[in-house]
């Protein structure tokens, strides 16, 4: 990556269910990126994914890379993602879903995106 670029796209928010966190312009092309996740909170026998999504039009959203299941507290990252196709690149908006499953379907996390700023 030569010049690194980063976004907080979920700040220790709380969640009670499922949901997504709010988008966030990449403002301009990139293609490569790394994610790491932080969960400080979990309820008890809850199962989470992390999902980072992107989008053309901030409307319809499409999958980019998800964080391993979390069931306690703790952090992940998702390796160095490169898109080797010519001509493609991560779209310029992204944002942050989660999944819950079992348990307490409550946590607290932080996401960020560090990204090849062109």
């Amino acid at each position: 990556m030569a010049a690194v670029g980063k976004l907080r796209i979920l700040n220790a928010q709380a969640f009670t269910g499922n949901g997504s966190g709010s988008a966030f312009s990449l403002n301009g092309k990139t293609d490569q990126f790394i994610g790491f996740l932080n969960v400080t909170a979990i309820g008890a026998g809850t199962s989470l994914v992390v999902t980072i999504e992107h989008s053309p039009d901030a409307s319809n959203w499409f999958a980019l890379g998800a964080f391993a299941a979390r069931t306690t507290t703790g952090a992940n990252h998702l390796p160095q993602q490169s898109f080797t196709i010519a001509n493609s690149h991560v779209f310029p908006n992204v944002r942050a879903t989660l999944a819950f499953t079992g348990g307490t379907t409550t946590a607290t996390v932080t996401c960020e995106l560090y990204f090849d700023a062109k």
